[in-house]
């Protein structure tokens, strides 16, 4: 089983984030999945994130089939991040435009200090981002292990995480990359959710949406949000702080579907699913990714009604998004 990007919707912000050129294309590595990878079976077991966060260890998991396409090594890669759910494309933009205040400021040069250890520097980091956010950020597990930190949101009956921190105390100290190891804490929540008791309800989530979770690594007074470095500054959680909450709402708002063994998982694909023709707005399901092609699909078409040029409710298309990266807009071609 592999939780690919799609699911993470993070780990691919280490290339989009830190390379201003958006239209650069994304190469697909040797190792590019075909359309029977897309939606893994939720069968694997997974190990400690704390153990999984060591090189010796995750390397052993992920040069091969990889378990997180999270770029460690590069070959374990996906669809681009920003292509499976919008907040992120959001967050990139806001990175590069909003405007920071004080509060920004104080909030980036407050982990500079130095800590007597990685206790310490957890709850002085976690001090500040329940502040600064406004929010509660707590310790939870997931299923045996827990966080350093976690922002969550209650939909009915399930605990849904907006981000998850991981916290080592300075580069050279304490164990594994943090990064690797928010990526595990992740894939341990799409596997095992946070609670046994709302099993099924966890599963209905998991079907309707790709579930997209900010990851925050912290080491020393180096800040990571999925790839966005220090460089990025305050600006990255000013950026945060608006998407946290625009990523709430869409919790809020999401609406559960049951699975239909007739359609494949929409929501471990693209969010694109329609397009402008003519003047009037198409829309389509995907069917399976194109064998060996990162960002070609089958898709499936409805709401044809309106169209004239010999379209028709369940004809087959091919949904090109490789243009998507070069360009405005992607290709679509009919058959």
């Amino acid at each position: 089983m592999s939780v690919l990007v799609l699911y993470a919707a993070i780990f691919s912000l280490i290339n989009l984030l830190q390379n201003d050129d958006s239209t650069k294309e994304e190469r697909p590595s040797k190792r590019v999945r075909s359309d029977v990878d897309i939606d893994p079976l939720m069968s694997a077991v997974l190990p400690d994130p704390s153990s999984f966060s060591d090189p010796k260890i995750w390397k052993g998991h992920q040069l091969e089939s990889p378990l997180l396409l999270n770029h460690r090594p590069s070959t374990a890669n996906g669809v681009p991040i920003t292509l499976s759910h919008p907040i992120f494309a959001r967050f990139q933009e806001l990175c590069n435009s909003c405007e920071v205040n004080q509060g920004e400021c104080d909030f980036v040069t407050s982990v500079m200090d130095p800590f007597k250890d990685e206790d310490n520097r957890r709850e002085k980091f976690i001090e500040i981002v329940e502040q600064y956010f406004r929010r509660t950020c707590e310790r939870t597990f997931f299923g045996k292990t827990h966080t350093d930190g976690c922002i969550t949101m209650r939909k009915g009956l399930l605990w849904i995480p907006l981000a998850i921190l991981e916290v080592k105390p300075e580069l050279g100290i304490g164990s594994g990359c943090p990064y690797v190891q928010a990526t595990a804490y992740y894939g341990r929540y799409i596997v095992d959710g946070l609670s046994e008791a709302h099993k099924k309800d966890h599963e209905q989530l998991w079907y309707s949406s790709c579930c997209p979770t900010f990851l925050i690594y912290l080491t020393g007074p180096y800040v990571g949000i999925a790839g966005a470095s220090m460089l990025l500054g305050a600006r990255v959680f000013c950026a945060l702080k608006i998407c946290l909450s625009e990523l709430e709402t869409y919790y809020e708002n999401l609406k559960f579907i049951s699975k239909n063994d007739n359609i494949p998982r929409q929501a471990a694909f693209p969010y694109i699913q329609e397009i402008d023709f003519n003047d009037v707005t198409v829309y389509f399901s995907y069917l399976k990714r194109i064998a060996n092609k990162l960002l070609k699909f089958l898709m499936k078409l409805f709401g044809c009604q309106n169209i004239s040029g010999g379209m028709d409710d369940g004809d087959y298309g091919i949904c090109d998004l490789d243009s998507q990266m070069k360009k405005k807009g992607g290709d679509i071609m009919f058959m």
